[in-house]
């Protein structure tokens, strides 16, 4: 099949959520033909080097240049992205909101059609691996990733009480501790919420499928692009899940002893696209 693409400094997984603010005339027509036909695009990785996994640099979305880019710049698996809100601005700009739904590799590009780039690519399966072992390592990432949101509120308050930028009560102090908020259900954390909001985020996750829960928690939790890429394209959930709860026990152990991951990078930060 044939889709449009959409190069960026990002991964996207599927269940994740994409904003972005488009204002170069290439992606409005990409924007407007999947409204107007009701298609997805894709979110591939952008890259400098042969592989992400082998350390390579993403390039900023204001580098890329659609019609020079050969096909190993872009990583070779991707998501769909399905848009769910537009706001059109007076000047022709847009912000959207799209959502991860599914995995393909990526098998060739086609520049010079469209103002925009195309690509041949195939939906991938979702084998899970063994089912027994899945649903205990989702159960164990589950938990862990519990515990790796409540370390962190807890260290970033106990940081930015260090240096006096937000009090730990603050609205802001709590939009900035985790990220509850892209987990369906859930509640931005505060004083008079914090049991409610851990229940709800329990039974959030709880709620989900291994596969499901996979991919959300790629999506979530703070890590390097390269490490992300690599989770999108394990082969099944149950490495996946392994891998993911071998990180997450991880920067457990390191969130325990007061370090902050350096790696700056939420869900909800808004993509700017050129």
């Amino acid at each position: 099949m044939e889709i449009p693409l959409f190069p960026l400094a990002t991964v996207l997984c599927p269940g994740g959520l994409l904003p972005l603010h488009v204002f170069e005339e290439r992606y409005r027509s990409l924007v407007a033909r999947c409204l107007a036909t009701g298609a997805p695009f894709g979110v591939v990785l952008l890259y400098r080097g042969s592989a992400v996994e082998e350390g390579a640099v993403p390039l900023a979305p204001d580098a890329l240049a659609p019609h020079a880019l050969a096909p190993h710049a872009l990583a070779p698996v991707g998501t769909l992205a399905a848009i769910r809100d537009v706001t059109r601005l007076p000047d022709g700009r847009m912000d959207l909101l799209a959502v991860g739904t599914a995995r393909f590799r990526l098998h060739d590009v086609e520049a010079g059609r469209e103002p925009y780039l195309v690509g041949r690519v195939t939906l991938l399966d979702e084998p899970v691996g063994d089912p027994q072992v899945a649903h205990r390592l989702a159960r164990e990432a589950g938990r862990h990733f519990r515990e790796y949101l409540d370390l962190r509120q807890v260290g970033q308050r106990a940081r930015e009480g260090r240096l006096g930028v937000l009090s730990a009560d603050s609205p802001a102090a709590a939009r900035s501790a985790g990220a509850t908020a892209d987990l369906p259900g859930t509640a931005e954390p505060s004083r008079s919420t914090g049991s409610s909001t851990s229940t709800d985020r329990t039974a959030a996750i709880d709620a989900l499928d291994p596969t499901a829960l996979g991919h959300l928690l790629s999506g979530l939790v703070i890590v390097d692009l390269a490490t992300r890429q690599a989770l999108l394209e394990a082969p099944t959930t149950e490495l996946r899940l392994r891998s993911l709860d071998r990180l997450l026990r991880r920067e457990i152990e390191l969130l325990g002893r007061g370090l902050l991951p350096l790696v700056v990078g939420r869900a909800s930060d808004r993509s700017r696209a050129n």
